[in-house]
């Protein structure tokens, strides 16, 4: 009998202690989210609202909107266990591309040319290579697990990355041919950017002059420009005016998840010839911070005026760019702008449709695409350099020189486990939302704001 009670009273204090673990992570996930968003809910609830809603729908969704939590769980997560790494001192304040995914890839124009890579570089910092390894490496398994691969298949499809990574660093083309989702992404943006489909779907011609189409179409929303929106885009409109007068603007609602709040705008002007048929939509994207691994103060900020010169300068030196070419920025009243142009010749590689995984992944697809990746992303930071200037290609070969066994199974580990807790964080985090609303339970007024 005094056994049985016992074991009972084990059990209870293990089901408190883990009900008390379960509710600090919830606090903690809270805060987080709520202190990344907080321009957001100060300047316009109802986007931060669709955010929130949107990383509701998916784990995948939650991670892609859910980088600050990534970032402060590096070193000392709350409440869960983060594997140590041995590689922190072995890499030095690299250029990241901040916040590599699956989704993060795409078709781009490269000095006149389409080529598939890496194509968001918002986020972009400097930092440990660890961490755009880790990154990547935790999307792999999240779309592993939304497609319902084994163990054993997940695994393999993260080991392929790494592998593939750290033969890169060697060998700059050792991924011939590209996979098979790569292949017909890129012959789709050909096709369609040489008709140049983004005018005819986005445009339309009234007595023999274009305009922009408001509404929703597809997976996209342009909108009409409030009385405020039309004054600051006054001056980004006299930038491009170098390009052709400009025809029309609108605000842009994508289908992204962390851009969702974002001010962001289309702008048509007209092309280098009479014809409406040559005329130019341009993208103006706002510019945050990038947030800095272990969450600490960017380490960019002594080095750049803006967020946009930061901006520019690693998507020109991470792509290998001629200086000349888009992306540019311009800042206006405290707040900074990327301009690119908005073509069909750059698209994105969709893991997600609708809110599940696209019909054209499997495991074969996945894990071609996963040794593409790590291609794409080693090649990418050889292009740049370290914080002190020592070059991106020395750091990667020194930091896969001898520990190729060890830095792939470190990296697996860490994204079989930060995986699978990043999915019971986003079961928590739809708790939240059921608990205290869509807003999770921000309050200006009780002090969220601080």
């Amino acid at each position: 009998m005094k056994k049985e009670r016992f074991y009972l009273v084990l059990m209870l204090l293990f089901l408190t202690l883990s009900c008390s673990s379960e509710n600090s992570r919830k606090e903690f996930i809270r805060n987080i989210l709520l202190k990344d968003n907080e321009i957001f809910l100060l300047r316009d609830k109802k986007k931060a609202e669709a955010k929130f809603i949107k990383m509701s729908e998916n784990p995948y969704y939650f991670m892609r909107g859910s980088l600050a939590l990534f970032m402060a769980d590096q070193l000392d997560g709350k409440d869960i266990v983060i594997p140590e790494t041995a590689f922190l001192e072995k890499a030095p304040s690299l250029m990241l591309i901040g916040d590599p995914h699956m989704e993060n890839i795409g078709t781009i124009l490269k000095n006149g040319n389409i080529t598939v890579d890496f194509n968001d570089f918002d986020s972009s910092n400097y930092g440990p290579l660890i961490s755009d390894l880790r990154r990547f490496a935790v999307s792999l398994y999240i779309a592993a697990s939304m497609m319902e691969l084994n163990e054993n298949e997940t695994k393999e499809i993260v080991s392929a990355f790494i592998r593939s990574w750290i033969k890169s660093t060697e060998n700059s083309n050792n991924i011939e041919p590209y996979s098979i989702v790569v292949k017909d992404k890129e012959k789709e943006a050909y096709e369609e950017g040489a008709e140049k489909k983004e005018l005819k779907k986005y445009t339309y011609i009234n007595n023999g002059y274009r305009k922009l189409l408001f509404g929703k179409i597809s997976d996209k929303e342009i909108l009409r420009l409030q009385s405020d929106e039309k004054f600051i885009l006054k001056d980004i409109s006299e930038k491009l005016k170098i390009y052709g007068n400009i025809k029309s603007s609108g605000r842009i609602i994508g289908k992204g998840v962390s851009s969702i709040p974002l001010k962001r705008y289309l702008i048509l002007t007209e092309g280098p010839s009479i014809s409406q048929d040559d005329d130019i939509i341009f993208d103006v994207k706002e510019v945050r911070d990038g947030i800095s691994f272990n969450y600490q103060k960017p380490f960019y900020k002594n080095r750049f005026k803006t967020n946009g010169e930061r901006l520019e300068f690693f998507q020109k030196t991470l792509l290998g760019l001629s200086k000349s070419s888009f992306p540019q920025s311009i800042c206006y009243d405290s707040l900074c702008y990327k301009i690119q142009q908005f073509t069909y010749y750059e698209q994105g590689i969709d893991f997600i449709d609708g809110s599940l995984p696209d019909k054209a992944w499997n495991y074969t697809t996945l894990k071609q695409y996963a040794e593409f990746a790590g291609n794409l992303m080693c090649n990418m930071e050889k292009r740049g350099e370290s914080i002190t200037g020592e070059k991106g290609e020395d750091i990667v070969k020194k930091m896969a020189s001898g520990n190729e066994e060890k830095l792939e199974n470190e990296i697996t580990e860490f994204a079989i486990l930060y995986g699978y807790q990043t999915i019971e964080d986003y079961e928590l985090f739809n708790e939240i939302i059921e608990e205290q609303g869509p807003l999770l339970g921000w309050n200006y007024n009780n002090g969220d704001h601080l």
